[in-house]
């Protein structure tokens, strides 16, 4: 259950909508066959691709998850199928009744490593996503690899006409990506009102010399106060700049997140703080 509420006026005014969760898509990962690469690396490669292919509104159910609802023998017997076998596929993903199979290779071939995968209906076993991956280095084939499982979950829902959960995925994906951003404002804010606040201090610091202490001599004092003035004045410019592009990262991280994110400025004789808080 998602709930949404809006509140006015500390609380007079409250409007709460509440949406039912949409049905998940479920997909059956009963394991990538591997081709000479050790049944260790393919297995990797397979929780690789399976924890890419999840999202919020998919959920993968592992070779281990296979295990436990078909009993080894069982599933050993199934896996054994070939890949146009849609009965013996349509009955592993009828074990739980999941909306696709994903069934594929992975190979060594020479230098090069090689990744077929396909999610299959398991109804009449046409192919509903499809992706290829070669790489000649193993951790960028490793990265391939999750790229495309994130792809594949996309081309499902698309491929089952799940418009809406595409939408809101294209927001998180916008909302991560401002939020993301968010701290470049942030942080050039933080160092700006630390400086700021530095040059502020020093110049309070002259100042209150050139009160404190009346035997100055007329050049030292009038050296003293124009450079409490020079820093007084940068001061208010960094505190300015840096309160600015704070508040526009704060801003930034709010649009963005879809937790609660709290901002509270807290003024001071020297400047000010902003204090940013939630779930990051």
């Amino acid at each position: 259950m998602r709930q949404v509420s809006f509140v006015v006026l500390a609380g007079l005014v409250s409007l709460q909508a509440a949406a039912a969760a949409p049905k998940l898509v479920s997909v059956a990962s009963p394991g990538l066959r591997g081709i000479d690469i050790s049944p260790e690396r393919a297995e990797l490669y397979t929780g690789v691709v399976s924890q890419a292919l999840g999202s919020r509104y998919v959920v993968v159910v592992t070779p281990q998850d296979l295990a436990a609802l078909l009993g080894l023998e069982r599933q050993k017997a199934l896996l054994g199928c070939s890949e146009s076998s849609v009965s013996c596929t349509a009955e592993i993903a009828a074990a739980f009744g999941a909306d696709a199979l994903l069934r594929g290779d992975v190979a060594r071939i020479g230098s090069e490593f090689h990744a077929t995968l396909k999610l299959i209906s398991p109804r009449d076993g046409h192919a509903l996503a499809a992706r290829e991956v070669i790489e000649t280095d193993e951790a960028r084939f490793a990265a391939e690899l999750k790229a495309a499982g994130q792809a594949l979950s996309t081309s499902l829902l698309a491929s089952l006409g799940r418009t809406a959960e595409l939408d809101e995925l294209e927001k998180d994906a916008r909302n991560h990506r401002l939020t993301t951003a968010a701290w470049v404002p942030l942080g050039v804010g933080v160092a700006g009102l630390v400086v700021g606040g530095v040059l502020m201090g020093i110049s309070g610091g002259s100042y209150q010399k050139l009160t404190t202490e009346p035997r100055l001599e007329d050049a030292e004092a009038t050296s003293l106060a124009n450079e409490g003035s020079r820093m007084q004045t940068t001061g208010v410019i960094f505190l300015a700049v840096g309160g600015a592009a704070a508040v526009a990262g704060a801003v930034m991280l709010i649009i963005g997140k879809t937790s609660p994110v709290a901002v509270a400025v807290a003024p001071s004789p020297a400047g000010g703080s902003l204090v940013v808080s939630g779930s990051f």
